[in-house]
């Protein structure tokens, strides 16, 4: 009887531990699958992004004119009162490593950009990886914080665009990792906090959020610090600024910080500061449940980073801006949360549930993807009425010998033809502004110079080249975005 008790007994207990074993495998599956969703959809985005022949953005375009500007001229910063009336909007950072990038393993330009740009943005989650993983020790809980970067719809489709603000992001995170890492030690490795900073700087300069929190915060905190850490970077700042300013004949200045000034249309603001307080309030309502209960939490570099990257949605409302410029916003927030969070759980565990956080990041994600995919400036590869006129405007560009105008300047690079005015919308806010006159462009039109005119909306605010063209060139086809001319001699 006793050893039929004790073998019921030890069954038992083979039962309890395997059913134990059962729900933490369970619980295991349940952690990991908002992450695993998330990377999901992330790649699915990225592999039909890559793979997509022909500009998906208008900034596209305009990376693929600049690198073959730099590799034909070694600059690409010329006076845009001549032809081919090129405006640069952004430093060279991004289109050397492109061009880099396209040289060392042969491949087209605008799939180097694409892969250059999804390559940093897993470098970029991988350091915020790094700074989550420094405060929690939790490989996974880290993991998974680093992995919600990847939720928004401007992350997940702008990753593979040859855009930018990827690698500027990476070098802004990567500068405030090196700073957080290193400066508590004193370690000489705290200085290269700045030059990651100047990276990012330089390849878009409206990324000053993360240096300007570092000094911020030093200022409070460590004032001859402080003056070490901002001399360095104005240092870095201005002694790239004279030098390359210098090497172009002071057109370094006048395109990235004299032409791109731009009016701010405050009617878009209260729908900017929505779609960032949609994407973030998941974050922000634990984050503010931690400081309501301990306000000196605020004493951090990654609170100050929060607050200007919030301040930053500002420049959403630019004339000509798109929803890529809640990049860095986003990351400063998820990073200043997810810190805040994984240092006091405790607090917020309850908000923080298994089930139901699974469920919502899943739903969310769902749902970002179909709103970011609903909004103007944002194309959806899988679009055919969008592919068909693509493809339509690379068959007339093809067939056709240079020099051209097409307003999406990224379809004659396609096919390495020379085109003028490849940035009609910078140019439009340029003639408000008084600095440029679309007369320049006339006698292109009255000498039927342009072998093929490809015109959209943007064109049409030049009304005096318009009317030139109905004049010297007859529309031989149409779409619903796009009219097509040839000169009337070659009829």
């Amino acid at each position: 009887m006793c050893t039929k008790h004790f073998m019921e007994e030890g069954e038992s207990k083979k039962g309890r531990v395997g059913m134990r074993d059962h729900t933490k495998a369970a619980k295991i599956i349940l952690a990991i699958l908002p992450t695993l969703f998330i990377l999901g959809s992330f790649f699915y985005i990225i592999f039909g992004v890559i793979r997509y022949p022909f500009p998906l953005d208008y900034g596209e375009g305009l990376t693929q004119y600049y690198v073959r500007l730099l590799q034909s001229h070694g600059n690409y910063f010329f006076d845009i009162q001549r032809s081919p009336f090129a405006f640069a909007a952004y430093p060279p950072v991004y289109f050397l490593l492109t061009s880099s990038f396209s040289g060392l393993f042969n491949v087209p330009t605008l799939l180097a950009g694409r892969l250059l740009s999804v390559i940093v943005t897993l470098l970029a989650v991988l350091v915020l990886f790094g700074i989550f993983h420094s405060i929690s020790k939790n490989k996974q809980k880290s993991a998974f914080f680093a992995a919600l970067f990847l939720v928004p719809f401007f992350v997940s489709h702008w990753a593979a665009l040859a855009r930018v603000d990827m690698l500027a992001l990476f070098f802004a995170l990567a500068g405030f990792y090196v700073f957080e890492r290193y400066s508590a030690t004193g370690s000489s490795l705290r200085w290269f906090a700045p030059i990651l900073f100047s990276l990012s700087f330089y390849t878009k300069q409206s990324f000053i959020a993360a240096p300007i929190a570092i000094i911020l915060y030093l200022l409070f905190t460590d004032r001859k610090e402080c003056l070490r850490f901002f001399s360095l970077c104005a240092g870095l700042f201005g002694g790239i600024f004279l030098t390359m300013n210098i090497f172009t004949g002071g057109q370094f200045f006048l395109h990235l910080f004299f032409y791109t000034i731009a009016p701010l249309d405050f009617k878009a603001l209260p729908f900017g500061f929505l779609l960032y307080f949609l994407q973030t309030f998941l974050l922000l309502i634990p984050a503010a449940l931690i400081l309501k209960s301990n306000v000196r939490q605020v004493n951090s570099p990654y609170f100050i980073y929060c607050v200007a990257g919030i301040l930053s949605v500002i420049t959403w409302a630019k004339v000509g801006a798109n929803v890529n410029y809640f990049i860095e916003p986003f990351a400063a927030t998820l990073l200043f949360s997810g810190a805040l969070i994984l240092k006091n759980e405790q607090k917020v565990r309850s908000f923080f549930r298994a089930k139901e956080m699974s469920l919502i990041l899943i739903v969310f994600q769902i749902f970002f993807i179909i709103l970011g995919y609903s909004l103007p400036g944002v194309i959806n590869v899988s679009d055919v009425a969008v592919s068909s006129e693509h493809g339509i405007i690379d068959s007339f560009v093809k067939k056709t010998e240079s020099p051209i105008l097409v307003e999406d300047v990224g379809f004659a690079e396609v096919r390495n033809q020379d085109a003028i005015l490849p940035d009609p919308n910078q140019m439009e806010i340029l003639i408000k502004r008084g600095v440029w006159s679309e007369n320049l462009l006339i006698p292109y039109c009255a000498n039927r110079t342009l072998n093929l005119v490809v015109a959209g909306w943007r064109l049409g605010s030049f009304p005096g080249f318009m009317s030139c063209l109905e004049r010297n060139y007859k529309m031989v086809f149409r779409t619903e975005n796009h009219r097509f001319y040839k000169p009337k001699k070659l009829l």
